[in-house]
């Protein structure tokens, strides 16, 4: 099994996990007899600080990739290791896929589900981007990758970058220019969690 099907399967089990969660609290209301007096109003707010909380864990995990990546390129003598610096993306990831789920509120806006995850890419679009954004001579900066085409602004782009052996061990030799597109997506990525932890910190606060 690949990484890129076992990525998909653990999206999969987390929808399933999403919709168990949510009968089985149905259910304890309907059986606990207080789901007359649950207004769909409180109902919303539960949900919505589950997602606020949600959205502020990848924010928070986007951040930690960010700093790692950058150590880990600049070489620093707390550097961490290779091996930290994918168990980073994965522990972004799972965080992803938490609230991947909520196509609605500050995740419709700005093509900011696209932004952070380019899913399903059958034409490996997001390898061939990558591929010509290492060879051009111009620098890649986060202004450069945002307004560009979603294709490579997200997570998947940092696990070709992280995992693919096309590119894997030009980042484990911490080559320039693909530690230079690495730090250009990851910074995206985070600007993009922290504009939609703040989002929900927003539409719970109101």
């Amino acid at each position: 099994m690949s990484y890129l099907t076992s990525v998909y399967l653990s999206i999969s089990a987390g929808l399933r996990l999403y919709q168990l969660l949510l009968s089985g609290l149905l259910l304890l209301l309907v059986s606990s007899g207080s789901l007359a007096a649950t207004s769909p109003h409180n109902f919303n707010q539960f949900v919505y600080s589950q997602l606020q909380t949600g959205f502020s864990q990848l924010s928070a995990s986007s951040r930690q990739l960010n700093q790692r990546w950058g150590e880990y390129c600049e070489n620093s003598q707390n550097a961490p290791s290779f091996v930290s610096l994918q168990a980073s993306w994965r522990a972004l990831m799972d965080h992803w896929q938490q609230v991947q789920w909520a196509q609605f509120g500050p995740l419709k806006a700005d093509n900011a589900h696209w932004r952070l995850q380019f899913w399903p890419d059958k034409k490996n679009l997001v390898g061939q981007r990558i591929g010509r954004l290492l060879k051009q001579e111009q620098p890649v900066t986060q202004t450069s990758i945002y307004n560009g085409s979603v294709v490579i602004q997200g997570l998947g782009a940092v696990e070709l970058l992280l995992f693919d052996a096309n590119f894997q061990p030009q980042v484990a030799a911490r080559s320039s220019k693909h530690c230079e597109l690495g730090s250009a997506v990851i910074a995206n990525v985070t600007q993009v969690s922290h504009s939609l932890a703040q989002g929900w910190q927003q539409i719970t606060a109101n």
